[in-house]
């Protein structure tokens, strides 16, 4: 396979796996209300419960950061998404600082600029829903576990096998119009797979 197919191929990949995430969290249009606190560096859970939502993008993500991930039940890693809490507040720029063309030629210190460094805060997340998830885990930069919050209460399932037994018929039919899959096993097997790459595995 020379290059320009291989480019081709992974697009093609790409596209399909988008498309079936994307089919596979409208079946169930479900998403984690979790709400963290941070104070001078402690890390609490505020508020966690189940809505009707939109999963988040996770091209807005951060390079670096706190790490969220969702673990099912069987410690394989259903989700992850980098964050940050908003420690910062900046003031409002000094029309001094710039040119007359509107280009800064001034660059102010913190202090100047008025930025506020807070030591306590709130953020809301929302994270996809997944019927096999057990808890979710908060990483801070360092990659040290700071917090553990049990989510197992909202799960529907444990095993793969529980899991392709909640699978509707409904369900099924929904994404065989993606032509994904061919036969219900297939379509049960797309609809539970708990990764990528064991989405890639049966594509």
């Amino acid at each position: 396979m020379n290059n320009y197919k291989k480019v081709l191929f992974g697009i093609m990949v790409f596209f399909v796996l988008v498309n079936l995430i994307n089919v596979a969290y409208a079946l169930e249009q479900k998403v984690y209300f979790l709400e963290l606190k941070y104070d001078n560096g402690a890390i609490t859970k505020e508020n966690l419960k189940i809505i009707d939502g939109i999963p988040p993008d996770k091209r807005n993500q951060p390079e670096e950061g706190y790490l969220l991930k969702m673990v099912s039940f069987d410690e394989k890693t259903l989700y992850s998404v980098k964050f940050n809490f908003p420690l910062q507040i900046i003031g409002t720029s000094n029309p001094d600082w710039f040119d007359e063309q509107g280009n800064q030629i001034y660059f102010p210190t913190e202090e100047e600029a008025g930025v506020v460094t807070l030591t306590e805060t709130t953020l809301p997340i929302v994270v996809p829903y997944f019927q096999n998830a057990e808890k979710i885990e908060i990483y801070s930069p360092e990659n040290e576990i700071v917090l553990t919050v049990d989510v197992s209460e909202y799960a529907k399932c444990k095993t793969d096998k529980e899991c392709k037994e909640q699978v509707s018929s409904e369900d099924i039919e929904i994404i065989k119009e993606s032509a994904l899959c061919k036969t219900d096993e297939e379509c049960k097997d797309l609809l539970t797979c708990s990764s990528e790459e064991e989405c890639k595995e049966l594509l």
